[in-house]
């Protein structure tokens, strides 16, 4: 079983176990070393079996009494009946539709369906005609609409360009739609739901299962439910008002020229391995309480919302998107996946593989005032493992709160910053990759633990600083920071960083500072650190290669630095810390540091003219050489950086020693 939560960030623990499948409802805060909180499956019927609470076992005295006790119909004011037929047969036959898939290119015919056992309550539309068979008093049909008011299992197929289907069943009742090759438009939501436990939409396998609505809202809907009168509007093509669950293995095609395309006001799960394609005016698929999937191939398309979307506020529980397994594709118009409280990725399931495009893309300027964040949460986001490629217009990985990454493999491209949290950011494990962007890794506090990164910035490669952009209200610049402080932690890791030339930092903070362990290599088109007026840059272990035309961070703890402006004596090697002496060092020059093995060796991408090494073991320094039998991490398709093993050949590099009360 997987370890899913194991830590408690300035949220209720119980959030935490929700999203590890637990329902206790127990606040007990989980141990960080020993508790391991596992994800339970709930079993529901297979897609080719009936549920156990099929019509068939429905009694009598249910569908007369308790199949409306808690729950009263009370009609719909339809005042759009005489145009709706031929506004959904453009819906369903346009040839000019702006959406980018199509389901008769890339998807089978939705005629195909299973057959259906005799006793089974089947739907079956045709046209203008709707066929219900052994539906009893649970089905009514009225002018195009199939009303469905008891729990149970619903085979649907067939076509029809203006129909709706409303689930009405009662709240203790868990309704089974078996959608089994279904193509339906209505003027309003082809597919909604106002009352159940829970709706479950089956998709059979090998089927292909269209739903589309039309571009505007004219129906009012008026139904009495536990015991309180409702009025509603339908805001998606498939909407419901209670828990629902996408299962199976075949396709649902939604077009929603609306609204949202997929949207519960409750929770959405999405189970078994059904392939879903949403194309949405706003979000494609929105849980208000939560967004669970499990796996599938999803692929969304918005043109201004959110890919995936969980905005329930105040609820600690809730509010939030879990990712489980699943290939997931998102071009969104704004956030790509997005939850007011939390999101989490894990390979509880299988390993997810996430694309996210928002907006124009990186190439695009971010001076639009929309969100446009590949990932997004409130409060907090947490990366367990994935495959996830992000190309946004605004930051990558965004949280007004705290983001931790404990593996994955992340490629990102942005405009602006590629991870970005207001309070901290925790990179324990995974390859992240950053190709292009603003600034790379932003906090107030960012903990660099462990994990292989690799940053290309246009601006600073890491900052650590406080304060609000004013750009889209979340996220900062350092020229506008409203703190001073900041703090810069590196314990672990293999990590490069590369800036542009100009006034850039390879890593900023606006406080300390603090180099513990793990290796950093620094290639700065200027200044290689940069640490606040107040703050100071400690060494006490670890590795850190800087190179660059400037250095304004000189280690003023736990270790010595030698630098080519500050005079002294020149001298073959170093002890914990070298710059060279003068000159430059151009691009494909290896430098190299080696005492009875290579404790570090660097081929430069980039011409330099500072150098600062620090380490807390003591070697020689060359340039040159052939290097042999060592251990090497390749950051990108450029920089590799090697350790042990040995040096043949080489230059040693003449250094000088560096006051460390002058900036450079």
């Amino acid at each position: 079983m997987k370890k899913l939560c194991n830590i408690c960030l300035g949220i209720t623990c119980s959030l935490y176990l929700s999203a590890c499948g637990d329902d206790s409802s127990s606040s007990t805060k989980p141990s960080i070393e020993d508790e391991t909180i596992t994800l339970e499956e709930t079993h529901y019927s297979s897609v080719q079996t009936p549920s156990s609470e099929s019509n068939s076992s429905i009694t009598n005295n249910q569908i007369a009494g308790e199949a409306n006790s808690s729950s009263s119909y009370q009609g719909i004011n339809n005042s759009n009946n005489g145009s709706s037929n031929s506004n959904n047969t453009e819906i369903l036959n346009s040839s000019s539709s702006s959406y980018l898939f199509n389901p008769t290119d890339y998807l089978s015919s939705s005629s195909f369906s299973h057959s259906i056992n005799e006793g089974n309550t089947s739907i079956t539309f045709n046209g203008e005609i709707v066929d219900v068979q052994n539906g009893g008093t649970c089905v009514e049909t009225a002018e195009k609409q199939v009303k469905i008011l008891c729990g149970g299992d619903y085979y649907l197929q067939g076509e029809s360009s203006d129909f709706q289907v409303i689930v009405f069943a009662p709240s203790t009742e868990k309704v089974y739609l078996y959608l089994n090759g279904l193509s339906l438009a209505s003027s309003d939501a082809p597919l909604y739901v106002q009352s159940g436990d829970k709706v479950f939409l089956n998709l059979m396998e090998s089927t292909t299962n269209i739903l589309k609505d039309g571009s505007n809202r004219n129906q009012i809907f008026t139904y009495e439910k536990n015991g309180s009168l409702k009025t509603d509007t339908t805001k998606a093509t498939v909407y419901s008002k209670d828990d629902l669950t996408i299962k199976g293995y075949g396709t649902l095609m939604v077009y929603a020229n609306y609204n949202n395309g997929i949207h519960s006001t409750n929770d959405i799960k999405v189970k078994d391995s059904p392939t879903i394609y949403v194309e949405s005016k706003n979000h494609g698929i929105k849980g208000k309480g939560s967004v669970e999937i499990d796996n599938g191939f999803l692929t969304i398309k918005t043109t201004e919302g959110d890919g995936i979307s969980s905005d329930e506020e105040g609820v600690s529980d809730k509010g939030y998107a879990l990712i489980k397994g699943g290939t997931i594709n998102i071009e969104s118009g704004d956030d790509g996946i997005q939850a007011f409280n939390y999101l989490m990725i894990t390979d509880s399931i299988a390993v997810p593989q996430i694309t996210i495009k928002t907006g124009a893309g990186y190439t695009a300027s971010n001076s639009t005032a929309n969100s446009l964040k590949g990932l997004k949460a409130d409060s907090l986001i947490v990366i367990h493992q994935g495959k996830i490629n992000l190309n946004t217009q605004d930051d990558c990985i965004h949280s007004n709160g705290t983001i931790e990454i404990n593996g994955g493999d992340i490629t990102m491209n942005t405009s602006d910053d590629a991870i970005h949290a207001d309070v901290q950011l925790n990179i324990n494990g995974g390859n992240l990759l950053v190709e292009n962007c603003y600034e790379g890794f932003e906090s107030y506090e960012v903990n660099m633990k462990g994990g292989i990164t690799s940053v290309y910035s246009k601006d600073d490669g890491w900052n650590a600083a406080g304060g609000n952009n004013t750009n889209t209200g979340d996220s900062f610049r350092p020229g506008n920071s409203t703190s001073s402080s900041g703090v810069l932690n590196i314990a672990g890791g293999y990590h490069y960083v590369q800036t542009q030339s100009g006034d850039t930092d390879g890593i900023d903070s606006n406080g300390d500072i603090n180099i513990s362990g793990g290796v950093l290599v620094i290639e700065a088109g200027q200044n290689i650190i940069d640490k606040g007026d107040n703050g100071s840059v400690n060494h006490t272990g670890g590795i850190l290669l800087g190179l660059g035309s400037q250095n304004e961070g000189v280690p003023t703890s736990g270790g010595a630095c030698y630098g080519s402006s500050q005079g002294g004596n020149t001298r073959p090697g170093f002890n914990q810390g070298t710059t060279t002496q003068s000159g430059s060092l151009s691009a494909g020059t290896r430098i190299s540091v080696a005492g009875s093995e290579v404790l570090s060796t660097f081929t430069l991408t980039k011409s330099s003219s500072q150098l600062i090494y620090l380490n807390t073991n003591s070697g020689d320094m060359y340039t040159g050489g052939t290097y042999t039998a060592g251990s090497e991490i390749q950051f990108n398709s450029t920089a590799t950086y090697g350790e042990g093993g040995s040096l043949t050949g080489g230059t040693i590099l003449t250094t000088s020693a560096c006051s460390t009360n002058n900036r450079w």
